[in-house]
């Protein structure tokens, strides 16, 4: 009789993000630190390509920027995605997130609120704080 041994690493993936900003230097920028960090990213500018990103491929975790032309804001965009996508945890970013924000952004859904700029070990914290055993769990990167 043959028993296979099954690695636990063999069964692990890497963390998907989806990353959203209005900004191409911000998302070039925050996509090379993503990456950094041992995720896949897929970037979109602004909400309709994150919508349409977020329709068709499945992601761990979206970071979105609060401040964005295309709608009133970010938290627009947050309410939106919360309501498609309930189980997805999204953290908002932006320069400056006074604390009754950031006590509205986690009312609307937001998992977390992270000032920029976003850091490799920013995003290692983020990774590694949800709730999927399936997910590479990334290096501290301090």
């Amino acid at each position: 009789m043959h028993i296979e041994h099954t690695d636990e690493s063999s069964t692990q993936r890497r963390p998907n993000v989806c990353l959203i900003d209005d900004d191409d230097i911000m998302l070039s920028l925050f996509t090379r630190i993503i990456q950094r960090s041992g995720c896949d990213v897929e970037a979109a500018k602004g909400p309709k390509e994150a919508m349409a990103a977020l329709s068709s491929t499945t992601f761990d975790l979206v970071i979105c920027d609060l401040r964005m032309p295309d709608m009133s804001d970010g938290e627009e965009l947050l309410g939106i995605i919360h309501k498609s996508f309930p189980q997805l945890s999204i953290v908002m970013m932006s320069c400056d997130v006074p604390s009754e924000v950031h006590e509205r952004l986690i009312a609307a859904g937001a998992s977390d609120c992270v000032t920029k700029p976003i850091t490799v070990a920013t995003v290692s914290t983020l990774i590694n704080t949800l709730n999927n055993p399936e997910l590479c769990r990334l290096p501290d990167a301090s």
